[in-house]
């Protein structure tokens, strides 16, 4: 005789690839797991805000790795490792994305479907049991119950009610005492309604209350619904709106440009390149061919203040040369920008330009223009850097567009923005420009440099420096900022954020309710039962019942009203039987 082999101990249960991409869809397709990846995506896109990004400022990220900037060398190495120096090209970071547009999509598809199935069929189902609902109330009137039903059907009709179309069934009898006296067992549909409104805070009429003995097998009933479609309607609209939002932010980034340049006025302007800019923001699928070609060039610039120095004019007039070789002449001022060859172009900023010559002999060691920064007070601020001249030499320049000579001869500043009577005021700086650094085009590196002297000049005059070198004021105009931008996108965004608004305000306000209206003969009249309840905000359905039992009072019992002059019951809410 042979012994039973002995049972093999059994593992965990591992799922295998089917189970496991079954297991990942359905984790998809849950609305939780699309608003945690949003929060991941908005967790990254701090990230990049807090961490340089190597597209945009790929010297300041150096910097961080080399130690001489940031957190230092280990902590900069890390993010370095994760890819936070470049989140928006991070492949985990198109991994997120593309979860969130899956996500979205399958739980939006199903939303789809069941919407347009309650557009097509859905209708309001009928209650066997009216005392179970929360609110319920009754009106008795001498009409006969077919005429009270019609009447009933009218004034739900009036009050944007959906209907049941076929709410008297074919072999219904209206009750008499007898039948309405013979209660019978909620349906499953009506305790599924009663679980519904205590879900929602709203308590049930009580079994054995007055309007228990209600319930009456196929009587005639009038079903009703509202708030079915602008509800998730709403709901609908709204999360489209943020998934075509997502869609235009997401290409927007990809697909858009924005760059920054200053002319001065009378002087050649810039041609739409990818090297004309100061500074430059371009998606990554912008190419170099990508640009329109045209060049613009400032022929003048107005500004004018009031007597408190205010400003009250902006206005440029430019000269545009299209890629093809037409000319145009335009105007723009603040918040007015021109389109050119697809491309918006808007006047930003202005400030005076300052020629400056600097000459060592017969070298001219500088001659440009300083697109001069104010500091306030009527100030502005400029630098020149001459690397020719031995030892280098650098000026910080200042500006005052008003200083008249005073009694004594020396000029006094007014903080008038005008360039009324300009001094330019110069330091002289000898040593290393330190060209190695990152330094803004009118900052000067004083680190390695000495203080030699300083000076004043007017327009048109010059001054002869410790080193044997010349400096000339030689003109005084003005510059003007201009952005350059395409965001094809801003249409998909603008549309987007109108659908926001549109979905949110039904999705915030709208609610879903039924209302039932039944009818029974005693006595030689027709008692009405009203019954109904709320999807959503009960609180709100609370002070609209009474007005639909009001408004059907009106309609049932018109003798009433008009021997009292006024509603019959202008507080319809106390006859409405509470639970």
């Amino acid at each position: 005789m042979t012994e039973p082999a002995p049972a093999r101990a059994r593992g965990p249960l591992i799922p295998g690839p089917v189970e496991t991409v079954v297991s990942l869809w359905r984790w998809l397709r849950r609305m939780r797991t699309a608003l945690h990846l949003l929060a991941a995506l908005g967790a990254a896109t701090l990230l990049a805000t807090v961490v340089p990004q190597r597209p945009n400022v790929a010297d300041t990220v150096a910097q961080w790795l080399d130690g001489t900037a940031g957190p230092g060398q280990l902590p900069a190495r890390l993010l370095d490792a994760v890819g936070a120096y470049d989140v928006f090209g991070a492949p985990w970071f198109l991994v997120l994305l593309a979860l969130l547009f899956t996500s979205l999509t399958s739980c939006l598809i199903p939303r789809y479907r069941a919407y347009w199935r309650l557009v097509r069929r859905g209708r309001p189902p009928r209650s066997r049991n009216l005392a179970r609902q929360p609110h319920v109330a009754t009106i008795d009137t001498d009409q006969p119950a077919a005429e009270a039903l019609a009447a009933v059907r009218d004034v739900l009709t009036r009050r944007r009610f959906r209907l049941r179309a076929d709410d008297a069934p074919p072999d219904a009898v209206v009750p008499t005492r007898s039948d309405a006296r013979v209660g019978v067992a909620p349906a499953p549909a009506d305790l599924a309604d009663s679980r519904a409104g205590a879900h929602a805070g709203v308590e049930h009429a009580a079994v054995g209350a007055p309007g228990a003995d209600l319930a009456t097998p196929a009587r005639p009933q009038v079903a009703a619904e509202r708030g079915h479609l602008s509800r998730e309607g709403g709901s609908l609209v709204f999360h489209t709106a943020f998934y075509l939002l997502l869609i235009g932010v997401v290409v927007g980034k990809l697909t858009t440009f924005t760059g920054q340049v200053g002319i001065v006025e009378g002087e050649p302007g810039f041609t739409d390149t990818s090297v004309a800019y100061w500074v430059k923001d371009a998606g990554r699928w912008w190419g170099a061919d990508d640009h329109a070609g045209f060049q613009l060039d400032l022929d003048r610039f107005d500004v004018d203040w009031t007597g408190a120095a205010q400003p009250v004019l902006f206005r440029s007039d430019v000269r545009i040369r299209h890629a093809d070789g037409r000319t145009q002449q335009r105007t723009t001022v603040i918040n007015d920008p021109l389109v050119v060859d697809g491309m918006k172009v808007h006047m930003l900023d202005w400030g005076y330009a300052a020629r400056v010559i600097v000459r060592d002999g017969d070298d001219v060691a500088h001659d440009g223009w300083i697109h001069m920064t104010a500091v306030g007070g009527g100030v502005w601020r400029g630098a020149v850097k001459a690397p020719g001249v031995q030892p280098q030499i650098g000026l910080e320049l200042h500006l005052f567009p008003d200083a008249p000579e005073g009694p004594d001869g020396r000029p006094v500043p007014t903080g008038w923005p005008g360039a009324r009577a300009p001094l330019l005021l110069y330091t002289v700086w000898a040593g290393d420009l330190r060209f190695d650094r990152v330094q803004g085009v009118n900052d000067l590196d004083t680190t390695a440099m000495r203080e030699l002297s300083h000076g004043g000049l007017r327009p048109g005059f010059q001054a002869e420096l410790p080193t044997g070198a010349t400096v000339a004021f030689a003109d005084l105009r003005r510059w003007v900022g201009f952005q350059v931008s395409r965001r094809p996108t801003d249409p998909l965004l603008l549309a987007a954020a109108a659908l926001l608004l549109v979905g949110l305000i039904p999705a915030l306000y709208a609610y879903r309710r039924r209302v039932w209206v039944e009818a029974a003969e005693i006595d030689g009249s027709t008692r009405i039962i009203v019954a109904g309840h709320a999807l959503q905000r009960p609180q709100a359905f609370e002070e609209e019942f009474p007005t639909i039992v009001a408004a059907l009072r009106r309609r049932l019992e018109p003798d009433r009203a008009g021997r009292s002059g006024r509603d019959p019951d202008p507080d319809a809410s106390r006859e409405v039987v509470s639970p």
